[in-house]
This record gives C-alpha cells, sequence and structure tokens, in this order.
C-alpha cells in the first residue's frame, strides 16, 4: 500500500470513528422540560402522567417532563402564552377562556351556548377542525406548536339551593365565572359573576361569597364542590378543553427521528382521552347521586332556546369585539362549519 493510500485509509477511519461518536452524542443527548398544568384537582393528572411515562419509555428516557401544578410554579393564567413563547417554559396547558384576555381567539372554544343541544359530538368535530386549520396560523404567531389536546365534560352549574329554570332564577344569586365570557352569560341569566379560581371555590361557597359556580363535573367533584352544593343544573352550555403546547424552538431542536416518536405518543394519548371524561362524568353524577345526595335537572328546553336566541348580542358579539377582525374570521368559519353540518345558529344574516 502507497503512503499515499495510507494516508486515505487511517484519514476514512477517523473520520468514520468521529461520524460514529457524533451520531452516538446526537442520539444519547438528553432533553429535559417543565410542562406547567393550568388546574389543580383536574382530571389533566391521570392524561399528563400516561403521556409522560408513555415519552419516557419510547424515548429510552431522552426526554425528561416535569410537571407543575397551581402553587407549585409562579405563573397565573395570563403569564402561560408569553412564559412558553419566549421559552421560559417548555410546555403549558391553555384553556381557551383562562387566556382569552391574552389571546381572544382561543375563547372561540369556550363560548357559551354556541354548540348546538350542547352537543359533545358537534363540538368534537368543529374543534378538529378549528385545531387542524385555522388555529395553527394562531399557534405559529405564539411561536408554539399544539402537541395534544384534552377534551373535557360540559359545563354545568352547582348551586346551594333552587334550580335554574327561567329569568328569575338567579337573580340575586353570586355565581363563579371563569371568563369575560362566562361572565357575560352569567349575566344575561340576571346572576351576579365573581371571578374566583376553582380551586378557593369551596371555600368562598362556605363563606356566602358564593352561592353557586360553575365548571365540570369531574373538576367539581376533585375540588369538594358536592360538600356545599347539592344541585346541580345540567346546562352543556360549552366543552372546556385543555390545549398542550410546546415551544416551537424546543420542539426543532429534537431530531427527526425523536419528533416522530414524541408525535405518536401524543397523537396515542389524544385519541385514548378523547371521549374519557365524558363518561367519567356520567359515571362520577351517578355516584354522587347515590353517595352524597345529590340531585340533577337540566335547564328547561324552552328556556334554554331562550338563551341561545339571545346569545349573540349578550355574548358572543361581545367577544368578537374583542377579538377584532380575526375574531369575526374565527366566529364566522365557527358558523359555517356547524351550518354545514345541517345546524341553524342563531346570528343576524349578512
Amino acid at each position: 500500500m502507497s503512503k499515499l493510500k495510507k494516508v486515505f485509509y487511517y484519514f476514512s477511519i477517523v473520520l468514520t470513528i468521529s461520524t460514529l461518536i457524533a451520531i452516538m452524542n446526537v442520539s444519547a443527548q438528553e432533553y429535559r422540560w417543565k410542562l406547567i398544568c393550568p388546574v389543580a384537582g383536574s382530571a389533566d393528572q391521570e392524561a399528563l402522567d400516561s403521556v409522560v411515562r408513555d415519552i419516557n419509555v419510547a424515548t429510552n428516557n431522552q426526554i425528561k417532563i416535569d410537571i407543575f401544578y397551581p402553587g407549585e410554579h409562579p405563573y397565573k393564567s395570563a403569564d402561560f402564552l408569553r412564559a412558553v413563547s419566549t421559552r421560559e417554559i417548555e410546555m403549558v396547558g391553555i384553556i381557551g377562556g383562562y387566556i382569552s384576555g391574552i389571546e381572544p381567539i382561543f375563547g372561540l372554544v369556550d363560548l357559551p351556548l354556541l354548540i348546538p343541544n350542547g352537543d359533545f359530538e358537534v363540538y368534537l368535530q368543529l374543534f378538529e377542525k378549528l385545531r387542524s386549520g385555522y388555529f395553527k396560523e394562531v399557534f405559529a404567531n405564539w411561536n408554539i406548536k399544539e402537541c395534544f389536546t384534552l377534551m373535557k365534560s360540559g359545563q354545568e352549574f352547582y348551586l346551594k339551593d333552587g334550580w335554574i329554570e327561567n329569568f328569575d332564577s338567579l337573580k340575586g344569586k353570586k355565581i363563579r365565572t371563569w371568563c369575560t365570557e362566562v361572565t357575560d352569560f352569567i349575566k344575561l341569566m340576571n346572576g351576579i359573576p365573581v371571578s374566583i379560581p376553582l380551586g378557593e371555590n369551596y371555600t368562598a361557597l362556605q363563606t356566602g361569597l358564593l352561592d353557586g359556580t360553575t365548571t365540570n363535573i369531574i373538576a367539581a367533584d376533585g375540588n369538594n364542590i358536592f360538600d356545599l352544593c347539592k344541585h346541580v343544573v345540567i346546562s352543556e352550555n360549552s366543552f372546556s378543553v385543555t390545549m398542550y403546547v410546546i415551544n416551537q424552538e424546543v420542539w426543532n431542536e429534537l431530531p427527526g427521528e425523536l419528533q416522530k416518536i414524541v408525535t405518536e405518543v401524543f397523537e396515542n394519548n389524544r385519541k385514548k382521552y378523547e371521549r374519557v371524561y365524558q363518561i367519567k362524568a356520567a359515571e362520577t353524577l351517578q355516584k354522587l347521586i347515590v353517595t352524597k345526595e345529590v340531585k340533577a335537572s337540566p335547564i328547561p328546553k324552552a328556556f334554554r332556546q331562550e338563551l341561545v336566541n339571545r346569545a349573540y348580542d349578550a355574548i358572543w358579539k361581545p367577544w368578537i369585539d374583542r377579538s377584532g377582525e380575526d375574531g369575526q374570521k374565527a366566529f364566522d368559519l365557527a358558523v359555517s362549519i356547524l351550518e354545514e353540518m345541517g345546524y341553524k345558529i342563531s346570528v343576524p344574516k349578512k
């Protein structure tokens, strides 16, 4: 072998070894993310534990996710988008109504009375079309990527006494609100909205600061609401979701193979929990009726229709005004999707 060939031979060996070492370093690189859950005492914990466990197994612990719940981090809901957008945190769960003051467009998915008959299957189809289409533009504007979304059961009302049967039912009663859209809904029913975090509802009900509250059944049970509120008013006025998002730069730093693996985990869990909470809500209510003597009654059909007929002026139009042109565009898109599904939505003709 000539000297020149030997030089090339040894050079190729060194280059191959260096390349292998580089590949091993990349594949062995560990990633650690902080994930913030927006609500305490919620059903999110089971799903998040599942996601983290599945990612640990699928990536052989290359990606480690630390979950923080309210009280374990310094952020308020209004801080979430900024914090994940600027990479102070890697992942966060966002609830449309909680951040509608920062990004009004996300409030669209929490608009009370928009879903015909409070039908979850209709809501699911609407949300999927928005998530895979229009919302992608909004996510990109905030430098984030949607990973998976947890679909929650319907929003109901829980009262210490009485029912919601007409426009007099809530007069003089202080009802917890958690976003501007719900505030407008409570005002439409002549109630007095009081903004209080879910975790403080028990004390507020106990001391008389609240006469009732609203959230989904699983969250209400997790916060011991049924110790004080024995009347459940089934309204299914909206279906809240928690959209778990990741900083786009954090996502881009993952090698393509890891992105593929993690995406598969996210999608599997999205499907796994798509209808879980609807079933759990029904089972929870059944249990509460037996164990805590809770009573349940729906908003009368005729009164619900009256509320729907007034919803545009009282709730939807104010949201559109706050959201600007983008809000009008998103609302029109939602209405067109629902009408394509065969539903008539109570909005003024253009």
